[in-house]
């Protein structure tokens, strides 16, 4: 498709980012899931083993790291929408949580020693990014938070909108 190349590339970041969020809560709740990183045209094909919980976090992370250089700053994007600051700060709960995903040799199980002990300062690095932008701050008043008028506000970093149908929340 021609079309403007910085559209393009947070038309790209921004799928980028959804995906890895997908992937990232398939893989929390399931472990070890199928990547999926082509369309599927046809029923043959469409069937893919499961790939190691460590290729799934690559694969995760590959993903947000190309969000976060292509998606533009919170400022200059539409309410609702991926930015940078998103990408970044989900990328950081990616690392702690596989920072904190350790296995024992012997049972198989969590066990006390992290396997990626080097993520908690890739996180820290990154929460520190988004936290010194000035893209975002705390609300004077909590409960802000938690009023339609006042929902879009200096503390959402990603919001999913929703609206009201007929009484269904």
């Amino acid at each position: 498709i021609e079309m403007n190349e910085d559209q393009k590339a947070r038309i790209l970041g921004e799928a980028r980012f959804l995906r890895a969020l997908q992937y990232f809560m398939l893989v929390r709740l399931h472990g070890a899931v199928p990547i999926r990183d082509s369309e599927v045209d046809n029923v043959a094909s469409s069937s893919v083993p499961r790939s190691p919980v460590d290729s799934v976090y690559s694969f995760v992370i590959n993903d947000l790291q190309q969000a976060a250089a292509d998606l533009p700053p919170q400022s200059q994007t539409e309410y609702g929408r991926a930015s940078r600051g998103a990408a970044r700060t989900l990328l950081a709960k990616v690392y702690l949580q596989r920072g904190s995903a350790a296995t024992c040799d012997i049972c198989g199980t969590r066990g006390v020693t992290p396997q990626y002990p080097e993520d908690y300062e890739r996180a820290l690095d990154l929460l520190t990014q988004v936290e010194t932008s000035g893209e975002y701050s705390l609300v004077d008043n909590y409960g802000d938070l938690f009023q339609l008028a006042t929902e879009q506000n200096s503390e959402g970093i990603f919001m999913v909108r929703h609206r009201g149908q007929g009484g269904n929340g």
